[in-house]
């Protein structure tokens, strides 16, 4: 097969006990079934206690400490499952852990996860353009993908276009995801009715042909798209009435989008606090709610302090939307949803932007690398 991966991933080490972080604690440990049927094998006292912490309810897991520790997590931070059994015995969770593989009939791609801090530090502080490398990995393919080649391959081209636009440094990051929301919305449409003859001519319509023929986005396209839309949702600034329901209308979403979050299981606290610290500074915003002029002015007037005082932010929030679009863009082979993956990518980019604005705004702590990391 051939494997593709980012060009930071080679570089990816796990700092085991020095990590701030640990990955062995928040969340539910999946078991695959080749490693519980092995680990029901083991005997001796290690073989009781994993017996004591094994659950097939709800899909084979192990049961977690009341602290959401993992069962095997020692006071050293390590892994005693690991010491006791070796690397090879590992589930293959904790074996992958936080590599992420994709495969796409004889494509093999592989990255790093975002909720991983070391592997964060390494994707946002990545000096240039991520970029991709394919490698043959002298693996045979291991299961055939139930995909339609054209639309695959089509997508595949899609997908460089969408890294040019996010990656177009010409332009603003936030002008850059509005450009890549308009190019989505009109590859859906094709999408929809099955003409994927028809992405290929909107690449066309965004893209200079050259050696990579979707590496080089058109100007004219970009500067096409941004004016169209600031006709659409008039000047932001607050200067009259009229663009006040497009400005309540989108923190109004964006208030939905923390509920969401805000009613799932945190695997940290940290994030109900920037919750409620966000609702404290724009909760009549959100709830769309006797949201005035003065705070839409207000609002948006501490959004643009933000970006002027953390311009670096630019590159950073770029990789995070080149992380999103390479690990769920192709996704849309099997369900034809690509407008949603796109939607998904901005929507985890849009809450990292929230979360610095509010730490800016209230200065919980200063908007640092670091502090994003947490």
């Amino acid at each position: 097969m051939k494997l593709r991966v980012p060009d930071y991933y080679k570089e990816f080490r796990c700092i085991d006990k020095d990590c701030t972080d640990t990955c062995c604690a928040g969340w539910e440990v999946d078991v695959d079934e080749e490693a519980y049927a092995y680990y029901e094998t083991v005997g001796g006292e290690f073989g009781k206690r994993l017996a004591s912490v094994m659950s097939r309810e709800g899909g084979c897991h192990f049961i977690l400490k009341p602290d959401k520790d993992c069962p095997f997590l020692n006071a050293t931070g390590l892994c005693d499952l690991y010491t006791e059994l070796g690397e090879d015995k590992l589930c293959e969770t904790c074996a992958m852990y936080p590599r992420f593989v994709e495969e796409y009939g004889n494509i093999r791609e592989m990255g790093i996860a975002l909720s991983c801090k070391t592997a964060a530090n390494l994707i946002l502080t990545y000096e240039g353009k991520a970029g991709f490398e394919t490698m043959e990995d002298g693996k045979p393919l291991t299961s055939y993908n139930d995909i339609e080649p054209e639309f695959y391959f089509a997508l595949m081209q899609s997908r460089r276009v969408a890294y040019a636009i996010v990656q177009n440094r010409a332009y603003d990051i936030r002008e850059r995801i509005a450009v890549l929301m308009h190019y989505a919305e009109k590859l859906q449409k094709s999408i929809n009715v099955h003409r994927y003859s028809y992405i290929h001519e909107i690449n066309a319509m965004y893209t200079v042909p050259g050696d990579d023929i979707y590496a080089d986005v058109r100007t004219e396209k970009f500067d096409e798209v941004i004016a169209k839309l600031r006709r659409k949702y008039t000047d932001w600034s607050g200067a009259k009435k009229k663009s006040m329901p497009n400005a309540c209308g989108y923190y109004k979403h964006t208030g939905s989008l923390l509920a969401i979050f805000d009613s799932m299981e945190m695997v940290k606290g940290e994030f109900h606090e920037f919750i409620a610290a966000d609702r404290d500074s724009f909760g009549r915003m959100h709830d769309a709610v006797d949201a005035s002029l003065t705070d839409v002015k207000n609002y948006i007037s501490s959004v643009r302090r933000f970006w002027a005082s953390y311009p670096e932010c630019n590159m950073q929030y770029e990789h995070v939307m080149v992380y999103y679009i390479f690990r769920y863009f192709l996704k849309a082979v099997y369900d034809y949803d690509l407008l949603g993956k796109v939607k998904l990518a901005v929507t985890g980019y849009l809450m990292v932007v929230e979360m610095d604005v509010v730490r800016f705004i209230k200065k919980i702590t200063q908007c640092s690398l670091q502090t994003r990391l947490r």
